[in-house]
C-alpha cells in the first residue's frame, strides 16, 4: 500500500488544490498626532520640573541653586519658583540669638531709661553665620502699648521697628550680616518700653 506525497498534484480521482497564496486583512486606524502629550524633549536639562502658566500650557522650570526649595509665587508666570527657605530663628550649632529684652538693654541706673530711650550701654551679639535679618517677633506683657525699637549693626542704626500689641512679627526687614564680624543690638527708641518682653530676630541664609 503506497502513499502519494505530491500534494501539488491531483490525487487519483480528485481535484487539484489551488495554487499556494497568502491573504491577510487588517483594520488600521490612522490616529491623529496628540499635540498635548508630554514628551521627553520637554525636559531640556537636568533637574527640570514641568509647571504651567495656565491650563494645558506646561513648560520646563530650570532647577534652582543648592539649598533652594520649590515654592508657590503668584507673581511668577508659572506660579512657582525656586527660592531660599522661609526665615528661621537664628540658631546655628546651638547658638541662638533669642532672649529677654534685658539682654539687649542695660539701663545703668538711668532714671528715665525705660521711657525716653536714653541708654548708657547696649549688649551686642556677634552673628555666628552669614545671613540676612528678615523679621523680628515680640512677645510683651503690656498689651496694646506702642513700642519702637532700633536695630543696630556695628553701632549703626539700620532699621526702626514699631509695634502695637502684646505679640506679633514685624516683616519687610532686610539687613545682611557677615559671620563672625558683624554685631547686632536692639535698643529701645520711643513709646512704652516692654519691661518683660522677649524679642526674636529671624534670619535667612545669605
Amino acid at each position: 500500500m503506497g502513499f502519494d506525497d505530491d500534494f501539488g498534484s491531483a490525487p487519483p480521482g480528485g481535484v487539484a488544490p489551488p495554487a499556494p497564496h497568502t491573504h491577510v486583512e487588517a483594520d488600521i486606524t490612522d490616529l491623529a498626532h496628540n499635540v498635548g502629550a508630554v514628551l521627553e524633549a520637554d525636559y531640556t536639562a537636568k533637574g527640570d520640573v514641568l509647571v504651567a502658566s495656565a491650563a494645558s500650557t506646561p513648560a520646563a522650570l530650570a532647577i534652582g541653586t543648592n539649598g533652594q526649595v520649590l515654592t508657590a509665587d503668584s507673581g511668577e508666570t508659572t506660579g512657582a519658583k525656586w527660592a531660599v527657605p522661609i526665615g528661621y530663628p537664628l540658631n546655628f550649632g546651638g547658638i541662638a540669638l533669642v532672649g529677654d529684652v534685658s539682654k539687649f538693654w542695660e539701663y545703668e541706673g538711668e532714671t528715665n531709661a525705660a521711657t525716653d530711650g536714653t541708654l548708657d550701654q547696649r549688649t551686642e551679639a556677634t552673628i555666628p553665620k552669614t545671613s540676612v535679618l528678615t523679621k523680628l517677633s515680640w512677645n510683651s506683657e503690656l498689651g496694646d502699648s506702642t513700642t519702637v525699637v532700633k536695630i543696630i549693626k556695628n553701632t549703626i542704626v539700620v532699621a526702626t521697628i514699631t509695634w502695637t500689641g502684646a505679640s506679633g512679627i514685624a516683616t519687610g526687614i532686610s539687613v545682611a550680616f557677615t559671620e563672625g564680624t558683624d554685631k547686632i543690638a536692639i535698643e529701645f527708641d520711643s513709646g512704652t518700653a516692654p519691661g518683660q518682653a522677649s524679642l526674636t530676630p529671624y534670619f535667612e541664609a545669605a
